[in-house]
């Protein structure tokens, strides 16, 4: 449990957030076109005050203003012509609008939503209110103890929770089928593989479907099962309900992977386009980090059918950037994700081949940022 709450609390503070917000951008904006269920740009204004994109420019100025001012600014300072280009539709009186509705508390605010939300014994480990409100308000002045989290609120992890509150399953559905959608645009930038999306096939109780991407190299078959669903805060806590709901999550998520390859392996003429001579290995696509690995329980992912690895949509763009034009992709997949037993060697993760330093960029990445950040000394 311990480790549950340290990967939690400290990890996301050391992700990249060019593409946590890139991908905002991507699963919110870009995606609308395909999945007219997700919210339109005039849902996003009603529920938030401003547009969208005033929503997330709003915070990523407060996040750079935190940045260069030691973590406390003055109304004042946002003021300034050097910040007006950031939110200029908006005026001052609409900018603290949208900053006071969604990022600040008052330190005595502060302190009541964290001594509800107390576990006792877990204090240090318990709801952080500025996970929900993340500068606090002192006179004039704003203070950001933690700045990454005001990032949090306007990348897909705070706008999640916008989402899932204002329009719950509606939300939720789309957006995972925009997921699903933007694992095989990431997919399919790898230029000696080949990416097929999900597969319908004939079963005695009707039609059934293939897990959601199944990725062809030479070497190996990768199978791929998109999950688009959070993790339960009660996991950092140890709270057996949460607990028992990533358990499912994960479960259902290797069983889909398990059922289309038995498929494969049996020739279901479905499934006649993948190969059969060669090995099948399981992964699973989260949208936001589960750390089953980090934090001892990967066992979720055990299968007696095929090795199953877990990653979530950061570590899967840079691993495609890096594995785009790689003519061994297949050997290098076969590697990084087969188990092995040995402790001091790390396998089973796609963080090998994402973080290994060959410094490629993901175009969908850079796509979606430059369609977004289009205000002048923004690159």
């Amino acid at each position: 449990m311990l480790m549950a709450s340290i990967a939690f609390e400290q990890f996301g503070a050391q992700w990249s957030s060019f593409e946590n917000l890139s991908r905002a951008y991507s699963l919110f904006v870009d995606a609308r076109a395909k999945h007219p269920t997700l919210p339109a740009p005039a849902d996003w204004a009603a529920e938030l005050g401003v547009d969208l994109d005033g929503f997330m420019r709003t915070g990523f100025a407060l996040h750079v203003a935190m940045l260069q001012n030691e973590g406390q600014v003055s109304r004042e300072v946002l003021k300034g012509d050097n910040v007006r280009p950031i939110w200029a539709t908006m005026s001052p009186d609409d900018l603290f609008a949208v900053i006071d509705r969604h990022f600040v508390k008052d330190f005595a605010d502060h302190g009541r939503i964290c001594r509800a939300a107390q576990r006792d014994g877990w204090e240090k480990w318990s709801f952080n209110s500025l996970s929900a409100a993340p500068l606090i308000n002192f006179g004039d002045d704003l203070v950001g103890p933690a700045p990454h989290l005001v990032l949090d609120k306007v990348s897909s992890t705070g706008l999640w929770y916008v989402g899932q509150n204002a329009w719950g399953s509606t939300f939720t559905t789309a957006l995972g089928g925009a997921f699903e959608d933007y694992v095989g645009r990431n997919l399919q930038l790898l230029q000696h593989a080949t990416a097929i999306p999900e597969i319908t096939y004939k079963t005695g109780a009707g039609d059934g479907q293939s897990c959601d991407w199944i990725v062809i190299t030479n070497e190996v078959v990768l199978l791929v099962e998109v999950k688009c669903a959070r993790p339960l805060y009660g996991i950092r806590l140890g709270d057996p309900e949460a607990l028992k709901d990533l358990k499912s999550k994960v479960e259902r998520a290797v069983g889909q992977l398990e059922t289309t390859a038995a498929l494969v392996r049996a020739g279901h003429p479905s499934f006649s386009a993948v190969p059969t001579d060669r090995p099948l290995l399981g992964l699973v696509v989260t949208l936001e980090p589960y750390y089953l690995r980090e934090t001892f329980r990967d066992e979720m992912l055990n299968s007696d059918v095929l090795p199953v690895s877990i990653a979530w949509s950061h570590e899967l763009e840079n691993a495609c950037a890096q594995l785009s034009s790689e003519a061994d992709i297949g050997a290098q997949l076969l590697e990084s994700l087969t188990p092995t037993k040995n402790p001091l060697v790390a396998t089973g993760s796609l963080g090998n081949i994402a973080y290994k330093g060959l410094g490629k960029r993901n175009p969908i990445v850079d796509s979606s940022w430059n369609a977004w950040a289009t205000w002048p000394g923004i690159t």
